[in-house]
């Protein structure tokens, strides 16, 4: 009888620990040379990061990107030593030309670079063609185009 009850209350927890790990294990696949994580770098847990073929994310060292950021990748994003990017930040260095029909070919796309020693808060949006200079502060719930 006890054994049973030991078991219907392990046996979930154990479940979701196990689902998870293949859920995050099924989306960290990344082919050759198109993401590079420096040392004492850590991407927290929620985050989501889509890439095509070719693209390149280069993370600096001493990096943090916080939780549930959602990096997007058409064709590169740099992120310089030193940088802290809060939770729910959106970085995408593609967008959609409006006006016509709307297909994977009409999209801009340009490079992402953010200088070192940066900061960027949390709800941040940072979008296609932006550079951000070393030393930067960027507040929360701002969107950066240029």
């Amino acid at each position: 009888m006890y054994k049973y009850k030991i078991l219907s209350i392990i046996y979930p927890i154990l479940f979701r620990i196990m689902h998870f790990r293949r859920f995050r294990a099924r989306y960290c696949r990344f082919g050759p040379s198109q993401i590079k994580l420096g040392q004492k770098s850590m991407i927290a847990s929620g985050s989501i990061i889509k890439m095509i073929q070719g693209a390149k994310l280069d993370i600096g060292e001493d990096c943090y990107i916080g939780e549930y950021a959602n990096i997007r990748c058409d064709q590169q994003i740099t992120i310089g030593n030193n940088v802290h990017i809060g939770q729910f930040v959106t970085l995408t260095d593609a967008d959609y030309t409006f006006g016509g029909q709307i297909n994977f070919s009409s999209r801009n796309v340009s490079k992402i670079l953010i200088g070192r020693n940066s900061f960027i808060g949390s709800h941040c949006c940072i979008l296609r063609g932006s550079e951000l200079s070393q030393d930067s502060v960027i507040p929360a719930l701002t969107k950066v185009t240029r």
